[in-house]
């Protein structure tokens, strides 16, 4: 009567069969008959035509009768946790059903034409007893939901990218021993529950879910996370890896500045990232009981004094031990871990002028300071850095052509590090200046590398050698600027000299064309052998003087 006669629910009542006085209830919207004994429901069911849900799980139903097909109102349909075999074929044509939870039973294969439940959102098959994922699951295009926990799968099937709106995969309680790699190729998924299988890595293309806010690796059997960054899951609020056997944990968590729970719990871990520092705002479980920790980063001292911090049986050491058994909380040890902190790449700055601009051939240095997660100058050393150039390469050309040149960094032991290199290629990098593998402040620089000065015995003369030279035509030829690494120069007004002599001794026209290079016009008047002299602070170019021979107009 509440719920003026549209809602009825009658869980856990012991009824042994359908009530049929039901079917004259037919302002019912809602039903609700879980959690009893009935074996059947009636064919003339579709009488309550305005039913929008209907939970019939935790039943003993055999068989669903195909007038379900005639309830169009229908939204939601549980049947979980019957003893039936088959869906009737009949239910395609419920074209307003947006959830279907059909797991605890023995269905393996499902109704052909799923794939015009186009308002399907959510698709339920746990505990199914499957060895494969039925091909039915793969046909709603709108599906959101996927749940197949609680089965015997060994293999997810490629299919499954055709769910380019899934949000929520679940695949726990399987048996699955990895994780394929088209698992990128999921671009909506938010919620991935993989726990309790038998994973022993994770493929690198995961990196490519950059949306999920939910991942559950717990209770599988890996050893290892390398390759595998999760830098740039910035919406992460949970992550599980606990009950592996995970020595090291160092996946970029430091950028998932929404992530609430971290769970690392009965792992071999000897080491924590500093990371887990960089989480203060967000993060309020941080479990690590049952691991190998006899230290911890000192930026464990940045995280909320709330945070549930679980660090039971582990063999920690002075001055972490007094976080065991709640002695100290992380801001009352905050004093002792000082010389724990490490630098914060954002807040470590790369100075000088060097950072910007070089010479070719010329030693150059520049200072990076570095700074902790607070913005407190370091005062010691052991941070690691380091000062990657790759040139900025033209449209279309090869990438293996690039230029890498590594800086030497220096530690100085004062906070400060010194970067040095000699680059003896001129043109446009990218430099990069990291803290491990994340960029320090406004990395990456775009930095020039300048020619250095014009070598005469490098420069070159084209268009005087090797072509035809006629009398009484205005000849030209251009001399190209470059250093002593053979770097085209840049500056202008170099002071080239030209001089010939032969014939009517002509007057050389030399012109600045701005791009390091110099056209040089002359018109010998006659036939005959001329001497050209090309020269450049007192020095001859490569060749020079030449022998040239003009030939009749």
């Amino acid at each position: 009567k509440k719920a003026g006669g549209k809602d009825l629910n009658l869980e856990d009542c012991d009824l042994l069969k359908f009530p049929d006085k039901l079917l004259s209830v037919k302002s019912l919207v809602k039903l609700n008959l879980s959690h009893n004994s009935i074996p059947s429901v009636p064919s003339d069911f579709s009488k309550l035509s305005r039913l929008v849900h209907v939970n019939l799980s935790y039943n003993e139903v055999e068989v669903l009768p195909s007038s379900l097909a005639k309830l169009k109102s229908l939204e939601e349909l549980d049947v979980a946790f019957n003893v039936l075999a088959v869906l009737p074929e009949a239910l395609v044509r419920l074209k307003g059903l947006k959830q279907l939870h059909a797991g605890g039973n023995a269905i393996s294969t499902l109704p052909a034409g799923l794939a015009g439940l186009a308002s399907l959102h959510v698709l339920s098959l746990t505990s199914s007893r499957l060895q494969q994922v039925p091909a039915g699951c793969f046909e709603p295009a709108a599906l959101r939901v996927l749940d197949l926990s609680q089965n015997e799968l060994s293999a997810l099937p490629e299919a499954v990218t055709r769910l380019s709106h899934l949000e929520e995969l679940d695949l726990s309680n399987n048996r699955l021993p990895e994780l394929p790699s088209f698992i990128n190729q999921l671009p909506s998924l938010v919620v991935l529950r993989l726990h309790h299988n038998q994973l022993q890595e994770l493929p690198p293309s995961i990196e490519g879910c950059v949306k999920l806010r939910v991942l559950d690796c717990s209770n599988n059997i890996m050893p290892s996370l390398e390759g595998v960054s999760l830098a740039e899951m910035h919406q992460m609020e949970e992550l599980r890896f606990a009950s592996n056997r995970l020595k090291t944990f160092d996946v970029g968590i430091g950028h998932m500045r929404s992530l609430r729970v971290l769970d690392l719990e009965y792992n071999e871990l000897s080491k924590l990232t500093r990371e887990v520092g960089w989480l203060g705002a967000s993060l309020r479980e941080l479990l690590l009981q049952n691991n190998k920790l006899q230290t911890l980063p000192g930026e464990v001292s940045f995280l909320n004094p709330t945070v549930k911090l679980t660090l039971e049986r582990n063999p920690l050491l002075d001055p972490f031990s007094m976080l065991l058994g709640n002695k100290k909380t992380v801001e009352q040890i905050k004093p002792y871990c000082q010389t724990y902190v490490r630098a914060f790449p954002e807040n470590c700055l790369a100075t000088g002028e060097a950072v910007l601009q070089s010479a070719a051939g010329t030693p150059a240095r520049f200072l990076i300071e570095a700074h902790d997660f607070e913005g407190k100058p370091r005062v010691n050393g052991k941070d690691t850095f380091t000062a990657t150039f790759v040139e900025e390469l033209a449209a279309g050309a090869a990438e293996e052509e690039s230029t890498v040149v590594h800086g030497i960094v220096k530690d100085l032991q004062d906070g400060t590090y010194q970067v040095a290199w000699n680059n003896r290629k001129a043109g446009y990098f990218l430099l990069s200046v990291k803290n491990d593998r994340d960029h320090v402040r406004n990395s990456p620089f775009m930095h020039r590398v300048l020619p250095g000065p014009t070598t005469p015995a490098n420069c070159r003369i084209e268009g005087l050698l090797g072509v035809p030279l006629a009398a009484a035509e205005l000849l030209r030829f251009t001399i190209v600027a470059q250093d002593q690494f053979n770097n085209r120069q840049v500056l202008d007004n170099e002071p080239f000299v030209v001089s010939i002599t032969g014939g009517n001794t002509p007057v050389p026209l030399i012109t600045d064309l701005h791009n390091g290079s110099y056209e040089v016009q002359w018109t010998p008047a006659w036939p005959g052998q001329y001497v050209v002299e090309v020269g450049f602070s007192g020095f001859h170019l490569a060749g020079s003087p030449f022998q040239v021979t003009v030939g009749p107009p």
